[in-house]
């Protein structure tokens, strides 16, 4: 007999993918991403690395390549091959040996350097793969947001040097957690349960979320602020058409959006925006080497 794996097809292109069209770009190739879009990709995402950590999993490749749509627009991770496992904290209880909570660089750290924290793209280190997942996930917002603005998100194989921010339309809320989770010191960086719980994800909007409802804002004193406008970084607003993921019940449920008015919802993709990259067209990126035609999904279940 025959053993057949059957996986799930993912035509939507990856995110980083999705972030350099067009849409999502401005005049001068910079990003454009409303900070709702961004926490519509991203929240799913951060959910399920907070279930793949409770687990004791840690993927080691944390990138927007690694996320990647399906055919109704969600996003899913992919390429676990640098994965690795550690005992998580169960109920509190204290292991006679902590080192076994931690994973290892080993000799040759692998992994995109601009998504990577100091400790984990550093040789022979053992690190909290809690801490490091974090960082990358900062990484990943700062990219979405700050692709095209910060000098530095146009080369991801340089190790990534922290500077003020370079887009100047973006919310005091995401600034700040941004930075948080990117702190050099991992002790300074919040818990993943601590980056869902944050204001941010609780917005309402567009590019700087704009409070409709006290209702909605855990923190109503940490409101976000838009910062002054940069000319040619802002599209035309439109409004995305794919419902939001349902939360997990383990973190904050996420409100309804809500629309202001005269405001229109975006149509769907056409065929001017699909994806190519897995099918025909251009070659994967340089830093992506580990191609795959049809990129697989793990789905994670609390």
């Amino acid at each position: 007999k025959n053993s057949h794996l059957e996986f799930e097809l993912l035509p939507g292109g990856s995110l980083m993918e999705r972030l350099r069209t067009g849409e999502y770009l401005d005049e001068f190739g910079r990003s454009a991403v409303y900070e709702w879009e961004a926490r519509q990709w991203m929240r799913p995402v951060v959910e399920t690395y907070a279930q793949l950590l409770a687990k004791g999993l840690y993927q080691g490749d944390q990138h927007l390549d690694n996320i990647v749509f399906d055919a109704d627009g969600c996003p899913k991770l992919v390429d676990f091959e640098l994965v690795q496992f550690f005992t998580p904290a169960t109920n509190g209880l204290s292991l006679r040996d902590p080192s076994q909570r931690l994973v290892g660089s080993g000799l040759d750290p692998h992994g995109v350097e601009f998504y990577m924290s100091p400790e984990a793209a550093s040789p022979h280190t053992f690190f909290d793969p809690h801490k490091a997942t974090v960082y990358s996930l900062g990484q990943m917002l700062r990219m979405l947001l700050e692709f095209g603005h910060d000098p530095a998100t146009r080369d991801v194989m340089r190790p990534y040097v922290r500077t003020p921010f370079w887009r100047m339309n973006l919310s005091a809320d995401v600034m700040e957690l941004i930075d948080s989770m990117t702190a050099d010191d991992p002790a300074m960086r919040p818990s993943i349960v601590q980056v869902l719980a944050h204001p941010f994800w609780f917005g309402q909007g567009g590019v700087t979320s704009p409070v409709t409802s006290p209702e909605v804002q855990p923190h109503v004193n940490q409101r976000s602020q838009p910062a002054a406008t940069a000319v040619g970084s802002v599209r035309n607003p439109t409004w995305p058409t794919a419902p939001a993921a349902p939360p997990m019940t383990a973190f904050p449920p996420v409100p309804s959006p809500v629309l202001p008015p005269n405001m229109t919802l975006r149509q769907p993709y056409t065929h001017n925006h699909t994806y190519g990259h897995w099918v025909s067209g251009p070659p994967p990126s340089a830093h992506h080497p580990h191609h795959l035609q049809y990129p697989t999904a793990v789905t994670v279940w609390g």
